[in-house]
């Protein structure tokens, strides 16, 4: 179910999840990256620089922010699953969809929280822009704003701006 006053579109079935596979046959880092990851979230989480973060480079003051928002939250502990929908190649973060959906797919949430509007087109490539939850499949993925443009933001502006994911109930 796609929130009241969010926009919605369903997207082509070529752009939605990919069929459940065995992740002992996934190339490093989502091998490894899956063994670290709750594996019966109601939720994930990601932004750009997720696999960036996860693959070595952390961000101290992101990692702060994230907290504060599970915090905020007060989600029941496994409720989040953080899955990257990039990979660091070299020095540079680059998009891995396939690997993103083949994650979501395996985990079987049916929302995934997405922090910047920039990262929608990437993964939802049929949605429309500036839309706020766009269904694919059977997933719902919300457009939240960059954790950049959160870090400065009072709670209760934060509050406001997460709305959209913070009225899901699990």
């Amino acid at each position: 179910m796609v929130p009241q006053g969010a926009a919605a579109a369903d997207t082509s079935p070529d752009s939605g999840p990919a069929q459940s596979d065995d992740y002992t046959n996934w190339p490093e880092p989502w091998r490894s990256l899956w063994l670290k990851t709750p594996h019966d979230p109601k939720i994930v989480w990601t932004y750009y620089d997720l696999g960036a973060h996860m693959g070595g480079r952390p961000d101290p003051e992101i990692g702060k922010l994230l907290q504060s928002l599970i915090y905020y939250f007060r989600w029941p502990k496994g409720t989040i699953a953080f899955w990257p929908m990039s990979e660091l190649a070299g020095e540079d973060c680059v998009p891995n969809v396939d690997m993103f959906w083949r994650g979501v797919d395996r985990l079987g949430t049916r929302h995934v929280a997405i922090f910047g509007p920039d990262v929608l087109p990437l993964v939802a490539p049929d949605a429309p822009a500036h839309a706020t939850g766009v269904r694919v499949g059977e997933v719902t993925l919300y457009t939240l704003p960059t954790l950049a443009e959160l870090l400065p933001m009072l709670p209760h502006e934060r509050l406001i701006a997460l709305q959209i994911v913070k009225q899901l109930s699990f």
